[in-house]
């Protein structure tokens, strides 16, 4: 259940999938690859990937984000940073959440 959650993650964007997906087709150079060619693929994407963690961790590379992104990840973190430091409820760390994506 853990991989569901999103609790204190980033926000990721559709930009960010097609990022992936875009560069992915390009490294398969072709659409219908056949399977174990892209085992191979999705096996040196993992490696790859444990790579890009660790430079991100060590701050030696960042992710771009707008500034939009950025104001409601800082809202977010604050939300949750409250909620952990049982400043607020659980109840009310959603409300203000929902309120972040759909301030109606």
């Amino acid at each position: 259940m853990d991989s569901w959650s999103v609790y204190e993650r980033s926000i990721r964007t559709n930009k960010d999938s097609e990022r992936w997906h875009n560069r992915f087709n390009r490294i398969a150079r072709k659409a219908n690859s056949p399977f174990f060619l892209l085992l191979t693929l999705l096996y040196k994407e993992a490696r790859y990937t444990g790579y890009v963690v660790h430079l991100v961790q060590e701050g030696k590379i960042r992710q771009h984000q707008n500034k939009q992104t950025t104001n409601v990840q800082g809202r977010l973190n604050k939300l949750w940073e409250n909620n952990g430091n049982h400043l607020i409820s659980t109840n009310t760390l959603l409300k203000c959440c929902a309120r972040l994506y759909c301030p109606c």
